[in-house]
């Protein structure tokens, strides 16, 4: 089974993020090959608009923390390469020429939260929450999480989401700016 599915109907890509048992959280292997499918999807003229989901009852609950300990033995250079990979996938979401658009389906937190934000535009349904993350793991923040959520929810509210690790619900996110529509 794939980590990703992707499946293209009537000019609309569905990609899929598929590790339900793992909330769907982004291997370096599934950050690779969204940005593959995105690159190839944005150039494809049949296709007019991006649908990116999770399987399951989560969206994404960040980067896989289980393969995060085997890349504490690569060099400087690989976990350069490592963050300019993961890094060139909001870049790909944000600038290629085609409406791309989350359906955070449940937690969307941490990378997952990024990978929301780096979309078009943002639909929630009711079991969907939002949070940083980052605090609970120690890290400052990725995927361009924090130029993200400060462009859409203000100085404020990002650095609260971001030091103080609050999750929130889809009520509280589209009151704030976060999502566009709640379904």
């Amino acid at each position: 089974m794939s980590d990703l599915l992707e499946v293209v109907e009537d000019g609309i890509g569905w990609l899929t993020l598929n590790r339900p048992d793992r909330l769907n959280a982004l291997s370096p292997v599934m950050v690779s090959s969204l940005g593959e499918v995105i690159e190839r999807l944005g150039a494809d003229r049949s296709v007019g608009a991006i649908i990116v989901t999770g399987a399951g009852r989560a969206f994404c609950a960040g980067g896989d923390v289980k393969t995060m300990a085997s890349r504490a033995s690569q060099g400087f250079e690989e976990r350069v390469e490592g963050l300019r990979q993961m890094h060139r996938l909001p870049m790909l979401l944000r600038t290629i020429p085609k409406i791309v658009i989350a359906m955070v389906n449940g937690p969307a937190v941490g990378t997952g939260l990024g990978l929301a934000m780096a979309c078009d535009l943002r639909i929630a349904g009711r079991s969907a929450r939002f949070g940083s993350g980052f605090a609970g793991v120690g890290y400052s923040g990725d995927f361009g999480g924090s130029w993200s959520l400060t462009r859409l929810v203000g100085t404020a509210k990002a650095r609260e989401l971001y030091f103080l690790g609050d999750i929130i619900d889809a009520i509280e996110a589209a009151s704030v700016g976060l999502v566009n529509r709640i379904a």
